[in-house]
């Protein structure tokens, strides 16, 4: 994603043009409101209970941005102030366009969407292309200041004789049985404790679980199905061929799986990333924050792999570290199907996985930045959006 210069433009974005199309980058900062307004409403309730009626607008919010138009991806990103031990918040946004011109309004078009924020958070848009690279690339991440928190992988060897599948794999899911969902903020203060710059960033790229995947699933569900139960080796030989263990745990996953990813779903990358080492603990609570129930683990990419984390994290990709995703698995193992099974979320796993700031009356300030004033109007009202020239750059080449 290479380009020349553009021409300047009064919308705040940072795009990347060539002949074959057009790049856009651009995002809104994301404030937690502080005024007792905000939040209120749910102070006398339990704190399991507040969670769920934040994580409820929340994730409200989070499907009204599917959508599978201009290719459209958006991360919800928080950076560490060391020096404030503070933490700042923004929703960024990728997009494509034919050309530049196409790009630019994508962004427009996506921009609004993400400004309908529950109540609890305000947005300003981010002032300049310039701005946007910062907040895409903040520093250099330390080799071993990354985690990549994935769904936790099990596997094994098919046991059954002449069986065309060789080995078994499922997947954990996000979030906490029944649906639990815990807070943040013990990993999120953790994080801004930290003496250097880190970021933790949730990407979010849609996915429709039409009748094609719908089909693979139960193609996947099948097979499991007839290996789980015992079958007999041959019409001419009477030999019974034991059910494979492994199949027999694996089936009413895949079962579930069918009926849980139907329809508007979402793939995700879940990345925290720091310019020095990041202690094992900030990972294995990133792991809990997002599944209680112990569904995800943190992994650390390999040197070699560093190339592909920093293009993920720079421009929004989500390009696969193999070594580190397939967790040990054989990669043959890991067919389409299940590729996108490895990091596909319905909405209560979306809703597990994201989470945008907020301030509790109480609780000592955790974000900094403007404070956002309180609405008289209506608090799911556009922004008003200002303009800066454009700055025609990879966000990931060196400024």
């Amino acid at each position: 994603m290479t380009g020349g210069p553009t021409a300047p433009d009064d919308r705040k974005a940072l795009i990347v043009a060539d002949p074959a199309g057009a790049w856009g980058w651009a995002g809104l900062r994301l404030i937690a409101r502080r005024e007792l307004a905000a939040t209120h409403a749910y102070l006398e309730l339990p704190a399991a209970e507040r969670e769920r009626r934040i994580a409820d607008t929340e994730a409200a919010w989070l499907a009204s941005q599917w959508t599978d138009a201009d290719q459209a991806r958006f991360e919800v990103r928080y950076l560490t102030l060391p020096h404030q031990h503070r933490l700042e918040c923004a929703a960024l946004v990728r997009v494509n366009g034919a050309s530049a011109a196409a790009a630019l309004d994508a962004v427009d078009r996506r921009l609004d969407a993400l400004a309908l924020l529950p109540p609890h958070v305000a947005a300003d848009p981010l002032q300049s292309a310039a701005e946007v690279r910062d907040w895409l690339v903040p520093f250099d991440p330390h080799p071993r200041g990354v985690f990549e928190v994935r769904k936790r992988v099990a596997w094994a060897p098919i046991s059954r004789r002449g069986a065309a599948r060789t080995t078994g794999i499922v997947f954990d899911e996000f979030g906490g049985p029944g649906g639990e969902r815990v807070s943040w903020e013990p990993l999120l203060r953790a994080l801004a404790a930290l003496p250097f710059r880190a970021m933790l960033g949730v990407c979010f790229v849609p996915f429709p679980a039409g009748p094609a995947f719908q089909a693979h699933l139960a193609h996947l569900a099948a097979e499991y199905t007839a290996l789980a139960e015992p079958a007999a080796s041959s019409p001419l030989f009477s030999q019974t061929l034991p059910a494979d263990p492994f199949a027999a745990d694996a089936a009413p996953r895949y079962a579930r799986a069918r009926r849980v990813y139907s329809g508007l779903c979402y793939r995700v990358r879940i990345s925290l990333a720091a310019e020095r080492e990041l202690p094992q603990y900030i990972g294995e609570l990133m792991a809990a924050a997002v599944s209680p129930g112990g569904g995800a683990v943190a992994l650390r990419p390999t040197a070699d792999e560093m190339p592909t984390v920093r293009g993920d994290l720079g421009a929004l990709n989500t390009d696969w570290p193999a070594a580190t995703y397939f967790q040990g698995a054989p990669p043959d193992a890991f067919g389409p199907a299940e590729r996108v099974l490895a990091d596909l979320v319905d909405a209560g796993q979306g809703a597990a996985v994201l989470r945008l700031p907020v301030e509790w009356p109480g609780h000592e300030e955790l974000f900094a930045g403007p404070r956002a004033a309180p609405s008289a109007a209506d608090p799911w009202e556009d922004p008003d959006f200002g303009g800066d020239p454009l700055l025609a750059r990879n966000p990931f080449d060196p400024a």
